[in-house]
């Protein structure tokens, strides 16, 4: 089973093919293909890219926009410990889902 690590929205993730994941924020319309870089590809061989594998790229469908489970951030004031100064904020960002089509490198296609 091959798998390859991509880069997209400042995360990594761990892909393979047909799986389908959410990303953050992709600038592209729902149904669209994207490319994205491959950091890792494992198959017959690994290879490890600096900081991308040459020529190599993961082809993906945007499935969907929506928004990620709002989450609860605490900023806490250094030069005051009490409860008071505790400030918290919610959070809600952008996402998407993306479906993996396939990994090619040239006309080499990784059996993802």
């Amino acid at each position: 089973m091959a798998h390859a690590v991509i880069r997209t929205g400042g995360k990594q993730f761990l892909v393979q093919e047909g799986k389908t994941i959410r990303v953050p924020s992709v600038d592209a319309e729902a149904g669209k293909a994207i490319e994205l870089d491959v950091l890792v590809a494992s198959g017959d061989k690994t290879k490890v890219g600096v900081p991308a594998v040459e020529g190599v790229k993961v082809s993906a469908t945007v499935v969907d926009h929506g928004r990620a489970p709002k989450i609860i951030v605490f900023k806490r004031s250094g030069a005051n410990s009490t409860s008071a100064s505790v400030v918290t904020a919610r959070i809600t960002q952008r996402s998407e889902s993306i479906r993996l089509d396939r990994a090619g490198l040239g006309s080499l296609v990784f059996g993802f």
